[in-house]
Order: C-alpha cells, then structure tokens, then sequence
C-alpha cells in the first residue's frame, strides 16, 4: 500500500500549479494571482507569521541554543543538587533551593532524577527532550521502558516521544493490574475461607468440601481467564493504534520530501499555500479532480 502510494506520488507534477494557487481572499476570476502573504513555518512547526524569514531564523537559532544549553546543563545541575541536599541540614533544601534560585523542591526532584538515572548514560538527554527524561527518570518508572530507551539510544536509534509514553503508560498499566490482580487473589481467598467456614457449620463432609473448592477454582479460572482476554484485546487495539500512526507519520515525511525534491525551489511557496487550504475542502477538491 504505502509503496503504490510513494510511487504514485513520485508521478506527480506540480510544475504548472504552483502559480495559479489561489489565496482564500482573491477571487478565482481575477487576471492575475496576488503574491501569497507568507506564513512562515520551520522544521518546529512554530507558525511565524507576521516576521521575516530572517526573524524566524534568528528565533529558531536561540531556541536550539537555549534548548541545548538546557540538556548539557541537567545532569551537571543533577549531580550538584544531590551532592548539596546531602550535605545541608534536614530540612533546609528547600529553603535553600527557593533563596537562591526560586526553584521547587519538585523541579529540583526532576534534575536529580535525571542525573541519578542518565548519569551513566548522558546520550539520553542529549536526544530526548526533558519532559520525557524526567518520565523517564521519576521514581516508580518502570525499568524495563528505562532500559528500552538506553539500549535503543546507545545503539544509535531513536524511540519517537509517542513510543515512549505509549510504553510507559502500557507499563503502569500492567503494574496496576498486577496489583489489583493481588487485591483480588486476597479477597478471593478470605471469601473462601469464609466460605469453608459456614460449610463446615452446615455439616458437610471434607471431601465434600474438597468438592466445592474445585468447583470454586473452576469458576476463579473463568473469570480470570476473561479478564486476560479483554486486556489482551485492548492492548492490540492500542498497539494497531500506535502503528497506524506511526505509518502514517512516515507517509507524511515521504510525501514531504518527494514534493519538496520534486518542486525545488517553488516548495516553499506551495508549502505556504497549502498550510493555508481547508482541508476538508482539498480533500473535496482531489476527490472531485
């Protein structure tokens, strides 16, 4: 599917097109098209209209450079807050940490975190951006989607944001289930032993009550075994919904990149059309075409 669809779009040419887009405010008759007010998107998605290419240059720029300075900085910011919370008296960090920097306890918690867990491993924070690291880090995340992450990175790949929320959130979800499952095996056993009790007042013999311990096993299995089976239902629609979108992300990135090798200079201009089009109306239009 996603082959025919690359090829048809290589087939495409928007040679003749470009020009004649119409911006939503000229009229479709008029003799000649008006300039399109440009509005100007980067590889962030922030939308710059209303500056010049040179501004949103400079404002990307500063980001990247805020961005990284902030990333080289945690684990070294990390390392001396454990190091100081250790050494000040009990109960004073916070003070300590609200007089010189106005920063929480909780923040502080994240930095050190981070450094306690990536420490070792500091490609991490150089690729993913802080709030998953701090997932990442926090105390209760699950190791396994930790250790996902490191060995993933270190290998030189690199785990989308939603992949790795979709896998912390799978993972608490089955350590909630773990622990009500262990809620549940508690209760079930004080039910039977209350049970067994008022079977014994009643008389009945103790192959009789082997007898009904079977026959309550029996019905425990069921309905443990129907539980299993709409968590294993839900996770494979989870895990189709997690593909599907991860498809359909690399569709977007090829269709981008064969209209942007194919259109050349003239991409930006379309790329400034289109983000301006209904799209409920292209899609209209390309179905009606």
């Amino acid at each position: 599917m996603t082959d025919r669809f690359d090829n048809n779009l290589e087939d495409l040419d928007f040679s003749n097109t470009i020009e004649n887009i119409p911006d939503g405010n000229t009229p479709s008759n008029s003799a000649g098209t008006e300039a399109l007010a440009p509005s100007i998107s980067v590889a962030s998605g922030f939308d710059y209209t209303g500056v010049s290419p040179e501004v949103a240059e400079e404002a990307e720029a500063a980001a990247d450079r805020i961005r990284n300075r902030h990333r080289a900085s945690i684990i070294e910011t990390g390392h001396d807050l454990c190091v100081i919370k250790d050494k000040l008296a009990h109960g004073s960090f916070g003070n300590w940490l609200s007089h010189h920097f106005g920063m929480s306890e909780r923040t502080a918690q994240n930095y050190m975190n981070a450094a306690t867990a990536f420490g070792a491993v500091p490609e991490v924070v150089d690729v993913l951006p802080p709030t998953i690291i701090y997932k990442l880090a926090a105390r209760g995340a699950p190791g396994e989607v930790k250790q996902f992450v490191i060995d993933e990175i270190v290998s030189g790949s690199s785990p989308s944001q939603k992949e790795i929320e979709s896998r912390l959130a799978a993972a608490k979800s089955d350590e909630r289930q773990r622990r009500e499952a262990e809620r549940m095996g508690k209760l079930e056993e004080r039910a039977w032993q209350k049970h067994e009790q008022a079977l014994q007042a009643e008389g009945k013999s103790d192959l009789e009550i082997e007898a009904e311990r079977k026959r309550w096993a029996t019905k425990k299995a069921q309905k443990e075994r129907a539980a299993q089976q709409k968590v294993s239902q839900a996770k494979q629609r989870e895990e189709a919904t997690v593909q599907g979108e991860e498809k359909m992300k690399l569709i977007a990135e090829r269709a981008a990149n064969i209209l942007k090798a194919r259109l050349g200079n003239e991409y930006e201009k379309f790329r400034d059309a289109f983000l301006k089009i209904d799209h409920s109306r292209l899609k209209a239009a390309l179905l009606s075409a």
